[in-house]
């Protein structure tokens, strides 16, 4: 018996703490929200399509990499397309440091694209309006480049690969009802969470 009041304390104490946590956790994605375009990319670089001026308007954007100082690409050379790597992982984290996909393919001549994407979607935002905007990047990429081989894409790819037509991709990205209705769903889910963390625990 003489160990609870140790007990209570120490469960009372984790407690605070965990809330704490949670009290960082969401100030830190409030932070994220209010800059929605902040990316992984440390490199310089220009802007070319802004996703939101697109007939469907999306939240990604297409960039060109400006070279540092003593580097010339060669237009004639394919060029190199890296996309934005979704929860930090896979080869766009590149982004960060001169010694990665970028940072190569830029010394070996190559003139580099960048797609990245702003945390939060466009308003009624669907998966086939991402698919339409990146072709839309990518055929600005090949009229830059008339001379050179067809662009290499990099990016965070996992999965198996197949053949496909765009044709074929616009067929799997049509929207169902009842997909929309799950989406639905999980928005309203989601903004009652954010309701009630602002409220109570901000």
């Amino acid at each position: 018996m003489t160990a609870w009041p140790d007990y209570i304390v120490d469960t009372f104490q984790r407690s605070v703490l965990f809330l704490d946590l949670l009290r960082q956790r969401g100030n830190q994605q409030l932070d994220t929200a209010a800059h929605p375009l902040t990316t992984v990319l440390r490199f310089e670089h220009e802007l070319l399509i802004d996703g939101k001026s697109l007939s469907r308007p999306i939240n990604y954007s297409l960039s060109r990499i400006v070279p540092p100082s003593g580097f010339v690409p060669d237009p004639q050379k394919r060029p190199v397309v890296v996309v934005d790597p979704r929860a930090g992982q896979a080869s766009g984290i590149g982004g960060f440091k001169s010694d990665s996909e970028i940072g190569d393919a830029v010394a070996a001549g190559h003139v580099v694209y960048f797609i990245g994407f702003s945390a939060v979607p466009e308003q009624g935002q669907q998966f086939l309006d991402v698919i339409e905007g990146q072709v839309e990047f990518f055929g600005r990429v090949v009229e830059l480049h008339p001379d050179a081989p067809l662009p290499f894409a990099t990016g965070p790819w996992q999965a198996r690969f197949e053949g496909r037509t765009i044709d074929d991709i616009r067929a799997v990205g049509r929207n169902t009802r009842q997909g929309d209705r799950a989406f639905a769903v999980v928005a309203r889910l989601s903004e009652i969470n954010l309701a009630l963390y602002r409220n109570w625990l901000q």
